[in-house]
């Protein structure tokens, strides 16, 4: 695993605590791969508008992965990837979710709404996903109602929600593209991450991290599971295994 072309972090959780900034330990910790010339970016979840701040903090060279894999990013904030939803099934979606007792968090390319929150007009937006939520047997029924689905995908990303997405949209899938355009070996990719959102990634590159606070069925399909309890510090034996062997 000489010559690591690329390391992807997974945002919250993994590289920063829950709707923060990367602490100072963690910057100073990502500097040693950039004092290596290892390329590192980050998948998230989060809409984009949510992201800069942390973009600009670490001054990433390369593309960067918004919403599960809807949008990728140039380092100058140019669009260069967006896969969206029709607008007649987020519709739906949001119909059977309010009859279903579901609550929704609608994701455009201009906000992410509240939760509940409908716009005026469905058409003003492209749509990225949308995030469904029942701490009730409902979210299950929700899921199975849409089996004959063939218009988009839908994932559990926690026991108790659902993404649901265009098709063949993932951070895997979204790592995918960005190696194809940047020539990147996929065999010298490190993904890391803490999450049912990171499957996709795990399941696609064989140098695969998760975080030893993830859920036991998500961390079965990692390589290798972090030990430390502390976050920094797993962040820190990630870039430790990289460093060892491409010194």
């Amino acid at each position: 695993m000489d010559n690591v072309e690329l390391v992807v972090f997974d945002l919250d959780g993994t590289l920063t605590e829950e709707k923060a900034q990367p602490s100072h330990n963690t910057m100073k910790l990502l500097k040693r791969l950039a004092g290596k010339n290892i390329p590192f970016t980050i998948a998230s979840g989060k809409h984009f508008d949510d992201m800069k701040m942390i973009i600009k903090s670490l001054d990433l060279n390369i593309p960067v992965i918004s919403s599960n894999g809807c949008e990728i990013w140039n380092k100058d904030n140019t669009l260069l990837k967006r896969n969206t939803l029709d607008t007649e099934d987020v519709q739906t979606v949001v119909l059977r979710a309010k009859l279903m007792g579901v609550h929704f968090r609608l994701s455009s390319e201009k906000k992410t709404f509240l939760w509940d929150e409908e716009p005026i007009c469905y058409h003003h937006y492209h749509w990225l996903r949308i995030v469904c939520k029942s701490k009730t047997k409902s979210i299950n029924n929700f899921f199975e109602s849409f089996n004959d689905n063939s218009n988009f995908e839908l994932d559990f990303t926690e026991w108790d929600r659902v993404d649901i997405h265009p098709f063949n949209t993932d951070k895997g899938t979204a790592i995918e593209y960005i190696i194809n355009k940047k020539n990147i070996n996929p065999e010298k990719v490190v993904v890391v991450g803490d999450n049912y959102n990171d499957l996709s990634m795990f399941n696609r590159f064989q140098y695969s991290f998760v975080m030893n606070h993830a859920p036991n069925d998500v961390k079965a399909k990692a390589k290798i599971v972090l030990s430390s309890k502390n976050r920094e510090e797993q962040i820190e034996e990630v870039i430790d295994f990289i460093i060892k062997r491409v010194e």
